[in-house]
Formats: structure tokens, sequence, C-alpha cells
């Protein structure tokens, strides 16, 4: 018998190699792919639950923090409080109570909106609907509240005081308030369409110590089956969820219960007291089911099902797939086999050859080979040095492409700073092509604005073999400034001597721009464009510092504008921000140069004279502002006419630190709306003083009912011509 040949033994052994490895890897798909579809399963349902469970969660976050903002606005508790006292069903006012609840739905209805809500109720003490509003994108919207006829008939309005030609809307029936609560409470209702998650929570008035419960708010998210659907993602999944196991609403509902129960025969005996998730699969589907409980005795039940069918139908469609693959994988690999003894052979040689003639070519070629053999070490060795060569030209162009594409500005220098190299960035930046400054030096770029010494310090400290950082304000060929960060340092040999220098800049024109925009924001009014209260501090600083060197007076004048909260709230906010923009205009032409206008806030303004001589310097002032002010604005086609109430205050005499100066001339500014506004006072110690003995008077009287020290008189009153009593005045004496 003719023995096999050694290509023909390494060809069956590929062959029998092939083969077995298809059957193995055909056998391991099979078991992980349903392995794998069973554990996703599990693990996409168990997810499931968690998502929903954290859902909840955010949902009663934010049915909270926006019950908490509601019943803590005092325009809602002040118009439950007058609907809670005085409302009389039998005695409906509707001018008055009307308005009030019409206000308490627009402040609902703006409130859902911006929380993503659906439902807001307020109720009075008596368990009575006063407002409310039900938001949903794809249902009708109302938004209304409850007020009463003749003989206490109930008449339903909506927001513009039209009644409504439906009944009472079905949704709101759902979230009837049947009982008062003391504290937040969190409930589930159903609805036609799933679930209402109420938060019910008491509105309390605060009178002193005290606390009166004035009504309730209702806030509700919608949870229905779609929305859940479209949390989960699962199309192939059937969902249901119940409040008991009577109540169902998805796919599950009363008219399959057999189906439901059939895929989940065992559901009966499931104890739902804990939050565990329950997982059974039977033989056609995979079931979960979990409880969320929201009290003692409320819980939701989700039931969630994946058809196994569906899931094996694509297991199988992908397992034919696969074994497809592997045979024509198959067919292509035999043929390798025929051909393996020429790649063991043959082809090592001839590719040793093809390789020192590429090499030759300057092209760099790998040569397959076996290392145990004299070809594979041969093959070795020239691939080596081959590899060698490769990296080393790979190295240079790596470099040279990265500092040509860096997105930072390069150039090299000679030791003398004549530029032999820019890149592509630099050329960019500055406009200049490589031609125009190849041979140039650096200080083409120079704007005129750095000085010397800059230039100088720069140069010793490369010279000393160190690096220098630091910014230019350069010119662009076009004439355009720009600011560039620079790092230069420079290039040694071998030897450690320099003979080139290289720096690398950055265009940092629009970081620059945008750090003087945030100075500005921080230092100045938005809307006057004055000084704020940070940059006056900063400047009365140095005002004070220097009028001490040079024996100056600083004068300090604090300015509230008398009538601006009557202009703000009968013309409007809009006209407020105009009138306080003339009336800097009108300040600022008072004032000279080395002066400070600012605005602290509000209808407050401070100016700050640096360089006065005496005090009636800082009178005149004080004087001219007023007669600006005096004059009427022309705002929104109307006069409009304002004063201003100013203390002054000097240094050093009033003091010598900005806060002293501030607290004495916000003293001296009150003392003049207290001697009937449109004046100016200087700061006294005997203001001080005054201002001790109000408040001292004032918090004492605080007291004065507590400790039964006001007394009530009568004093008659006498007809002086018949000297008879016609009435009487009362007087509480301290």
């Amino acid at each position: 018998m003719t023995a096999l040949k050694l290509k023909h033994k390494l060809l069956l052994l590929w062959l029998g190699s092939i083969l077995l490895s298809l059957l193995l890897v055909g056998g391991l798909f099979s078991y992980l792919s349903t392995r794998f579809h069973t554990l996703n399963a599990r693990h996409y349902i168990a997810q499931s639950f968690a998502d929903l469970r954290a859902e909840f969660s955010v949902i009663e976050q934010r049915l909270a923090k926006n019950a908490e903002l509601l019943t803590a606005r005092e325009d809602v508790i002040a118009s439950l409080s007058l609907i809670n006292t005085y409302q009389d069903i039998e005695q409906y006012q509707p001018l008055i109570f009307d308005v009030e609840k019409n206000k308490l739905s627009h402040i609902l209805k703006q409130q859902l909106l911006i929380a993503n809500l659906n439902l807001g109720f307020f109720y009075d003490s008596q368990l009575r609907i006063n407002s409310f509003c039900w938001i949903f994108i794809e249902e009708d919207h109302y938004c209304g509240y409850l007020s009463y006829q003749e003989e206490a008939q109930p008449l339903l309005l909506d927001t513009e005081n039209k009644t409504f030609l439906s009944p009472f809307p079905t949704a709101l029936q759902h979230t009837q308030l049947n009982q008062a609560t003391e504290q937040a409470q969190f409930t589930l209702k159903p609805y036609a369409q799933g679930l209402l998650f109420t938060l019910t929570q008491p509105v309390w008035r605060t009178l002193g110590q005290r606390q009166r419960q004035v009504g309730f708010l209702q806030l509700a998210e919608k949870l229905n089956v779609t929305s859940i659907e479209q949390l989960l993602g699962q199309k192939e999944a059937r969902f249901a969820f119940a409040l008991s196991e009577d109540l169902l609403y998805g796919d599950v509902t009363l008219e399959n219960l057999e189906f439901y129960f059939k895929i989940a025969p065992d559901l009966e005996q499931v104890d739902f007291k804990n939050e565990l998730d329950w997982w059974q699969p039977n033989e056609d589907y995979f079931l979960g089911v979990t409880a969320l409980h929201l009290g003692e005795e409320q819980r939701v039940i989700f039931i969630f099902t994946l058809d196994k069918s569906t899931l094996y139908t694509q297991i199988t469609v992908m397992q034919q797939a696969v074994l497809v693959m592997l045979f024509f994988a198959g067919i292509l690999l035999i043929p390798m086999g025929t051909l393996l003894l020429k790649h063991i052979i043959s082809d090592p040689i001839e590719q040793l050859v093809s390789g020192v003639e590429a090499l030759t070519a300057g092209e760099y070629l790998t040569v397959k080979h076996h290392k145990e053999c004299e070809l594979g070490i041969l093959a070795n060795s020239f691939n080596q040095m081959s590899s060698t060569l490769r990296q080393r030209e790979e190295h240079l162009r790596k470099l040279s492409q990265a500092v040509e594409q860096s997105p930072v500005s390069i150039l090299i220098t000679d030791k003398e700073g004549i530029i032999e190299y820019v890149n592509r960035k630099f050329v960019n930046i500055t406009g200049y092509t490589q031609q125009e400054i190849l041979g140039k030096k650096p200080s083409i770029l120079k704007s005129g604005f750095a000085s010397e010494k800059q230039y100088d310090i720069l140069w010793q400290t490369i010279a000393q073999g160190h690096e220098w950082q630091g910014e230019f304000y350069n010119r662009k060929k076009n004439g355009e400034f720009f600011w560039e960060s620079a790092l230069i340092s420079p290039i040694k040999n071998n030897s450690g001597q320099i003979t080139h220098y290289l720096g690398i800049k950055e265009d940092i024109t629009v970081r620059k721009q945008y750090e003087d925009q945030l100075l500005h924001q921080a230092n100045f009014d938005y809307l006057t464009n004055l000084p704020n209260r940070l940059l006056a501090f900063e400047r009365l600083k140095q005002a004070l510092s220097k009028s001490q060197e040079k024996g100056y007076l600083v004068g300090v004048l604090f300015i509230d504008l008398d009538q601006f909260k009557q202009v703000n709230d009968s013309l409007g906010h809009s006209v407020g921000d105009e009138l306080l923009i003339a009336v800097s205009h009108r300040l600022s032409q008072c004032l000279k140069e080395q002066d400070t206008l600012a605005r602290l806030g509000g209808d407050e303004f401070l100016v700050i004279l640096p360089q006065l001589n005496h005090r009636n310097q800082a009178e005149v002032v004080a004087q001219q502002l007023m007669m600006v002010l005096n004059e009427p604005f022309n705002l929104s086609n109307r006069d409009i006419f304002i004063a201003a109430s100013i203390g002054i205050t000097l240094s050093p005499n009033d003091g010598t630190e900005p806060n002293t100066l501030l607290r004495n001339a916000d003293a001296a500014m009150y003392w003049s709306k207290e001697d009937g506004r449109n004046t100016y006072h200087f700061f006294t110690p005997e203001i001080n003083q005054q201002a001790l003995k109000r408040l001292e008077i004032e918090s004492q009287l605080r007291y004065a009912l507590e400790r039964g020290e006001l007394s009530l008189h009568y004093q008659a009153q006498m007809n002086v011509k018949n000297q008879h009593v016609i009435g009487a005045e009362a007087l509480l004496r301290w």
C-alpha cells in the first residue's frame, strides 16, 4: 500500500479540523443563543420593573416638589383664605369669589404646563372644589372653577367665565376629594384609560405662631398603558397593570381573564406582600409580576409577558442563517488545504525574493514564515530589518504630519531668530504665506502694544536654555489684531548646544473677548450699564486710599427714588426699566469724569465724589441731582414726575471704611424720607441715635400687648355751642 505523502496527510488533517470546528461552533451557538434569549428576557422584564419603580419615584418627587411650590405661594394662600373664610354658597357673590377662583385656575394651568403634569385641583377646607385644570395633549383641556347660581346651584365655568356645555368632565370625577388630610398623601385612582397618580396636600396659612388650614391642593399625573409601553419599548411584550386582582388595564383585560390565568396558572398563589419581582416561565410565555405598595392597603400589580414562540422563531432563523454561513465557510476552507504545502515550502522562498526586490525599490513588505525552520529564521531576520526601517520612516512621516496639521500655530527659527518653518495653522491665522514669512523674523507680527522689556525677557530666557510662556497682542497681515498664547523653547543637539527655537502658539482672541465680557457682567448693572454694588465698593476703596495720600474729602451720596414703586406698579416693569435708564442718563450729566455713578439695585443709586475740597461741593452736587430729577420724564407718551431722597456722608469725618460710609449714607437717606422726601441730609451722629431709638421703640411696642402695657381710653367730643356730648374718640395709650 502506497504511503500517503506529507501534503496529503496535512490535507486530511486540515479537512478533519474544519469539520470538527464547524460541528462544535454550531452546537455551542445553538445552546448559547437559547440561553442568551432566556436570560435576556428575564433581565429585560426585571429591568422593566426597575424602570417602572424609578418612574413612579420620579412622578412622586415631581408632584411633591410642585405641590410644595404652589402651597407656599402667598397669592394662593391669600385667595384660598378669602374663599374659605367668606364664601357662602347660599348668598354667593361671584364678583368676589369667581375672580379669586379664576386666578387660582390660571396659577394651576401655568404650573401644570411648566411641570408637565396633567391635573390640578384647589379645594376649600370643606372639600368643595374651588378651581381645577386638566391638561392632556391628546384629550380636551378643562381649566376653570366652580361657581354657584341662585339657591346654591353649582355652575361649572371655564377660565373665560363661559359655562361648560358638557356635563362635569369624567376625568375630574375620578379625582374627587372625599376625606380631609393634614399631611401630604399619595394615592392611585383608576380612570377610563389608566391610573392617576395623585398627591393631596393641605394648604396652611400661618398667623403668628398658629397655622390654619385654608384648603387643599391635589395634583395628578396620568399613568396609562401607552406611556408605560413607551417606557418599556418592547413590541413583542404583553403588558397589564391593576389596582387589585379584579381591575386590569392593558392587553390583559376583564374580557380575557381566562387567557391571562392560562399563561399564569400559578399567579393566584403569588404573595405580593413585598416588592420582589416574581418570575415564571412556562411552555408558551415568560411571565413577570411585581407589586408596588403605596401604603399598607394600596398596591399596583404589574404583569409583563413575552411570547416564547416569537423569541424561538427568531432563534431558529438565526441558527439556520449561522448553519448556512458555516456550510459555505467550510466549502471555502476546504480548497485551502490543497494549497497548504505550497504555502509551507515554495511561498516563503518566493516571498523572500519579492521582499528583497521591494526593499530595493523603497517598499517594505512582511514575509510570512515558520520560525522553527531555516527559512523561518531567515524570513524573521528580514522582517525585523524591514520593520525597523518602516517604523523609522513612519515615525518621521507622522511627526511631520502632526506638526503640519496641528490645531495650533508652530514655527521654527534658527538661533538668530530667522523663521525656517511655519505650519498650515500659522498661515491661516496670520494671513502670511510660507513664501512671505520664511526668512523673516517673528517681529513681523508685532502690533506695537507690547513693551520692549517683554521681548528682552523672552530672549534672555530662551537664550539661557529655558522655556518662555506668555501672551502676545499681535497683528495679522491684513492689519487685524489678535491675541496669542505662546510657548517658546530652545532645540538642542546631542552636545546640548542650542541650534533652533520652537514656537507653539494658539489664537485666544475669542477667549479674551469672553473674559472681558464676563468681567463687564460681573461689575456693571445689566439694565443701566452703570457700575454695580461690587464695582462701586471697589472704587470707593480706591478713592479712600488716594484721599489719605492727597488730603481730599470723599463724598458718598446714597440716592433713593421717591414714587418709583407707584410708577412700576401702575405702568408696568417695562416703563419702570425705561425710567431707571433715563434717570441714570440725567444723573450722569451732573457728574465729573472722575466721579462714579452706580446702581445698587432697584431704585437705589450711589454717587462717589473722590476729590472734594469742601463740604458744600457735595451739597451742590446733591442739589443738581435733585433739580434734574424734578424735571418730568416723558415715557410712553406721558409725563412722569419723580423725586429723590439723598443721604450724604463724607470721609474722613463720617468714617474711613467703605461699609461705614455706605451705612451712614443710607441712614441719612432714610432721614430725608422721614423729612418729607425730595430733599437731602448730611449724616450726623444724631441720625444714628434717632434710628437706634426708633428701632428700640418699635421692638418694645411689639411686646406691649403681651405685657398688658396698652390701655383703651375714650375721650368725649363736645359741641361748644350747647355743651352737649356729640361723640367720643377711642385712644389706645402705651
